[in-house]
């Protein structure tokens, strides 16, 4: 693969397509600090397109350079296909960002996955797919089941996923929810932006087993999602226990008495000035 570093003007640039990762603001204020002090020490990497360049690695750096008001900047010029561009995207963030938000993280699995699969893969074969989920798991250094998970989330209707996006369930919630049809998907989401909840796993995997079983309904749904609170429990008279500083019944009652008697005497000085109280209780 031919290859060359060249100052590109910043104006020629454009991001990727489809581009799943966004630079924060505080991030590329960050590095734009950095390269006001260092320069651009690693270049961008670019593929010619459509008469300008399309960035494949350096979208930070790019903004960067962007808010710095630089006119160039150092790219390395490469051919690349849509999936080798797709593959080295998604392995460069991944490599190089210390956080990803898990809602992107997943979209750019599922990117590396198709992109795997369209090289030259015969989708038909059976064995395809668990060989690019292999491959894929590999070239991120994760699980192949973490690689499925993020997969199946990200596949998940747009409303939904934008709810395991802002941290309403786990990975592991979200994957399940990936079996319930996208009308109830959507009604899922609803749910939980009208009445924000943490959705755990087990009640993901009753939703499912409840759609797979034909009875869910939206009074189902609500009820698993918001079960009521259980009742409280009766107060035990026989329960309550009182203690008191002897020093400081001492004007009002024989604290060299016995506890039975202490209580008649506290009990019998109460109804005294307490008597609208003592008469309820007859």
């Amino acid at each position: 693969m031919s290859s060359q570093i060249t100052s590109i003007a910043v104006s020629a640039l454009h991001p990727f397509a489809g581009n799943p990762f966004e630079s924060s603001t505080a991030d590329v204020a960050a590095l734009a600090a950095s390269i006001q002090d260092s320069g651009i020490i690693e270049p961008l990497v670019v593929r010619p397109k459509a008469g300008r360049y399309e960035i494949i690695a350096g979208h930070r750096r790019w903004a960067a350079a962007t808010q710095l008001g630089m006119e160039e900047v150092p790219c390395l010029v490469r051919e690349y296909t849509d999936e080798q561009a797709v593959i080295l995207l998604v392995t460069s963030n991944t490599t190089h960002r210390t956080s990803i938000p898990a809602g992107e993280y997943a979209i750019a699995v599922k990117m590396m996955m198709d992109a795997c699969r369209h090289q030259g893969t015969n989708q038909s074969d059976a064995t395809a797919g668990e060989r690019a989920n292999s491959w894929v798991a590999k070239q991120l250094n994760v699980s192949v089941a973490h690689v499925k998970a993020n997969v199946r989330t990200a596949e998940l209707d747009p409303a939904l996923l934008h709810q395991y996006a802002i941290g309403r369930m786990p990975l592991s919630a979200a994957s399940a929810l990936h079996d319930l049809a996208p009308e109830w998907q959507r009604q899922l989401a609803k749910f939980l932006t009208d009445r924000p909840t943490k959705l755990t796993y087990a009640v993901a995997r009753q939703l499912v087993i409840a759609y797979k079983n034909r009875q869910l309904t939206q009074e189902s749904m609500q009820d698993l999602l918001y079960p009521p609170a259980p009742p409280c429990k009766p107060t035990n008279d026989k329960a309550i226990r009182l203690s008191f500083d002897p020093k400081a019944l001492r004007p009002f009652v024989d604290i060299t008495a016995s506890p039975d008697k202490i209580q008649q005497e506290i009990l019998r000085l109460l109804k005294i000035a307490l008597p609208d109280a003592a008469l309820s209780d007859e």
